[in-house]
């Protein structure tokens, strides 16, 4: 059990980012990304959004229609 805990928490380090909350298998919304993106030309400092792209907004109803109708 114990070396089943241990193996989720790592740490995470890609190109200046770090992972905040290092639980492998969190979902990715409830995890912080921290990166300083001050090597990037045109940058000016340091974000805390997530690098995968935007889910994109859904638009009318969130209902899925009765089947048959």
């Amino acid at each position: 059990m114990w070396e089943r805990a241990c193996s989720r928490m790592r740490s995470v380090s890609h190109r200046g980012c770090r992972l905040i909350y290092r639980i492998r298998e969190q979902a990715r919304s409830h995890t912080l990304i921290c990166c300083g993106l001050k090597s990037w030309p045109g940058s000016t400092g340091v974000r805390a959004t997530p690098p995968w792209p935007a889910m994109p907004k859904r638009t009318g109803s969130t209902t899925m229609p009765a089947p048959g109708s």
